[in-house]
Formats: structure tokens, C-alpha cells, sequence
């Protein structure tokens, strides 16, 4: 009867078991998300102006917005105004600048001569608007750099100017290219 007893026991249990699995439900939990990009735009803020050149004559102008100046220039006769862009998009993106600026500037009024410009790692700046502080050859680009929170970044460009002795009173002009991308998120 024992024995009857053991397998009774057994039998329902098995029997329970079936039952348990035999009521089994399954549910699908979707999932959705959706990804915002702003649309990266760089705009020009400030043209990059130079006046009062002297034919045969090189200068060095750093990218800097709070003393924007030409050396040599011992009485200040040069008037400076630095270029700058702002670049605009996601929060905290990072990403890259490509700069082309002009090696020579043509003159738009039927002068004669050329000035030519070189650039070195004191020519292009980014950081926030009017204090552009981490430095960089801008023609040793692409580089990356972040948007701030706001998703933006600013960029100050110059370069040396050295005016032909060939050179006649005009303006002479270029223009210096900037193109950005997202490369991903700031770490």
C-alpha cells in the first residue's frame, strides 16, 4: 500500500507539473526609440579684415579676438578685426572642422601684386564666442572638437599676410572654407 501511496504522489505531481506548463503565456514587450539630430550648421560671424598693410612688408596675426593685432606694427596703425564662425548643433557632439583658407589673396579693385598668406598654430582658435583659447593650425585639419551643452562652438581664424612690394593700394580678397560633421558624442 506504501508503495500504492509513492506512486499516487508521484503521479500527481507529474500530473501538476503537465498542468503548469501546459498553461504557459508569452508577451512581446515592443520597443521604439526615436533619434533627434539638430542639423549641424557653421555660419560666419566676423570676416577676417587686415587694414593698412605696407607693401613688402610680412606680419603675424594670432587668432585672438581680445587683442586683435598685427606684429610688427610698432604704432598700431593696423587695424585688425579677427574672423570668426559659429558652429552649431547637438549638445555635446563632437565634431570635426576642416579649414581651407586662401594662400593668396587677388586684388578686387584692378590692382597689381598679391598678398600671401601662411598660417601657423597661433592662426585658428576654437572655445566660447569672443575667447577662443585652444589653439591650432588650421591648415593641418580636420580636427575634432566638442559642441558645449548648448551645442555650440565658435572658431577664430586669422593668418600672416605678407604683401608683394609689387603690391598697389586695394583690397585684396579670398575666402577661407569651413565644413563640419558630427563624428558622435562627447565623452
Amino acid at each position: 500500500m506504501k508503495s500504492f501511496m509513492y506512486v499516487a504522489v508521484i503521479a500527481m505531481l507529474l500530473v501538476g507539473v503537465n498542468t503548469v506548463f501546459a498553461q504557459n503565456s508569452t508577451a512581446a514587450v515592443h520597443v521604439a526609440m526615436t533619434v533627434a539630430q539638430i542639423p549641424l550648421a557653421v555660419t560666419s560671424v566676423n570676416d577676417y579684415t587686415v587694414d593698412g598693410l605696407a607693401a613688402g612688408q610680412c606680419y603675424t596675426v594670432p587668432a585672438d579676438p581680445t587683442n586683435p593685432r598685427a606684429y610688427p606694427d610698432p604704432t598700431e596703425a593696423i587695424s585688425v578685426q579677427i574672423g570668426e564662425a559659429e558652429i552649431a548643433g547637438d549638445p555635446n557632439a563632437m565634431v570635426d572642422v576642416k579649414i581651407e583658407p586662401p594662400t593668396i589673396l587677388v586684388p578686387t579693385g584692378g590692382g597689381a601684386g598679391q598678398v600671401h598668406m601662411t598660417y601657423d598654430f597661433y592662426s585658428a582658435a576654437w572655445g566660447v564666442a569672443g575667447a577662443e583659447q585652444n589653439w591650432f593650425n588650421p591648415t593641418l585639419t580636420p580636427i575634432t572638437i566638442p559642441l558645449n551643452n548648448d551645442g555650440l562652438a565658435d572658431i577664430a581664424i586669422s593668418g600672416n599676410p605678407c604683401a608683394d612690394k609689387t603690391c598697389t593700394a586695394d583690397t585684396f580678397e579670398g575666402d577661407i572654407l569651413i565644413a563640419v560633421g558630427y563624428t558622435g558624442i562627447a565623452p
